[in-house]
Formats: C-alpha cells, sequence, structure tokens
C-alpha cells in the first residue's frame, strides 16, 4: 500500500504533464479500495494496509523530487511562495511520519490495548450468508495464544 500512496504522490506532483490525471487517479484509488476490500478477509491486515498507505504517502512527500517543467521566466514569478510550500509541506510530512512511528512503536512495545467495539470489523467481517458459519473470522491471527501451544 505504500507503493500505491507514492504512485498518487507521484501522480499530484506531475498531473501537468499527464494527459489525463483524473482518470489516473481513479484507477490509483480504484486499486487501493480493492485491496483495502481484500483485507476485509481473515489473514489478509486491513491494519497493515492503513498505516502503509499512510507512511508510503508521508515519505513519498518528504522523498520525492519535484520536477518542474516550465520555462524559466514562468517559475521566477511564483518560486518564493512555490518552494516555501513544498518546504511546509516535507517538513509537516517529516514531522508527523516521525510522530506516528514513535506513537506506534510505543503502543506496540508497552503492550496498550487499543482494541474497539467495530475494529475487529475492519480486518474481518463475518460472511454468514455465503460460509454458513458464524466461525469465518476466527483464528485471523489476533490471537495466536488462543491455538499455538505458546
Amino acid at each position: 500500500m505504500g507503493i500505491m500512496a507514492a504512485l498518487v504522490v507521484d501522480l499530484h506532483h506531475h498531473r501537468r504533464i499527464i494527459v489525463r490525471p483524473q482518470r489516473e487517479l481513479a484507477k490509483h484509488m480504484l486499486t487501493v479500495f480493492v485491496l483495502f476490500l481484500s483485507g476485509l478477509l481473515p489473514w489478509i491486515d486491513n491494519w497493515a494496509h492503513l498505516f502503509g498507505f499512510v507512511f508510503g504517502l508521508l515519505i513519498a512527500i518528504v522523498t520525492f523530487p519535484y520536477l518542474n517543467f516550465e520555462s524559466q521566466e514562468k517559475s521566477r514569478r511564483g518560486c518564493r511562495s512555490s518552494l516555501s510550500r513544498r518546504h511546509l509541506a516535507i517538513v509537516t510530512a517529516l514531522v508527523s511520519s516521525v510522530i506516528l512511528y514513535f506513537l506506534l512503536g510505543y503502543v506496540y512495545f508497552n503492550g496498550i490495548d487499543v482494541n474497539c467495539p467495530w475494529c475487529q470489523y475492519f480486518n474481518c467481517i463475518n460472511i454468514r450468508y455465503f460460509t454458513g458459519s458464524n466461525h469465518f473470522c476466527d483464528n485471523t491471527g489476533h490471537k495466536l495464544s488462543q491455538w499455538l501451544p505458546i
């Protein structure tokens, strides 16, 4: 998912040279939507999809070069405001990614329980109609100590 986010950032940076950027963005978003839908099946982690997309987006904003294909005269006129907006976006994305990295590390290593009533449905939706069973989402890897001999 981080690669998809990087593609979205790249599409945004180069939208002036792409023939139909709205169509390309729709293709990327459809792919992201299908990947999130696949995360509703057991053993596919939608939380990893979500934070992979967020980190991919933030790190791509920081690391991707912005190529300017306009003439020198046009670029000199709006150089200050464009450059300062770009620097602000880079600093904001970098600070946000560092804060999110340490926050997620703190939650993980301190064993903080962040379960909420709807969190289980973000990772797996029980589709009893198709399976005929209420146990479609059982043992989806979230509680390993219940089925592993540890």
